[in-house]
């Protein structure tokens, strides 16, 4: 029962996320607020797939991974463009390739910051991996 919650406390904020994401994608245009700045809305898929990343990379840490985890930030970058290929259905919405390399900065720096991270915490200096 423990690998169970172990395994869900892993994988299910990623997967919680990424259903979150599509959810927004999902939304219609009118229902969504206006830009109040030039870019805004590349800040705002910058810093959402910055959490995406994070989130995947928490998941591959967690999960043991080692180097497959790169996996998972490929797997965010393709997910990202299914988002904006999924967008394009959705009344008032298209799909930006801009916002696709806003998604896939922004889930780079998120993964790469916490793979950083724990590495510092939970990696002895003198191993192979820092």
């Amino acid at each position: 029962m423990e690998d169970v919650a172990r395994r869900l406390w892993t994988w299910l904020p990623l997967v919680a996320f990424a259903g979150a994401i599509i959810l927004l994608s999902s939304q219609p245009a009118d229902d969504l607020p206006r830009p109040t700045f030039f870019g805004e809305d590349k800040l705002v898929h910058l810093a959402i797939y910055s959490v995406l990343g994070a989130l995947a990379a928490r998941a591959g840490a967690r999960a043991r991974l080692g180097r497959r985890a790169a996996l998972l930030l490929a797997a965010c970058v393709a997910f990202a463009l299914f988002d904006e290929w999924y967008q394009q259905f959705t009344p008032g919405r298209s799909s930006d390739l801009l916002d696709v390399l806003a998604d896939a900065l922004g889930a780079s720096a998120g993964f790469l910051l916490v793979l950083r991270y724990h590495r510092a915490r939970h990696v002895p200096r003198h191993s192979t991996l820092r």
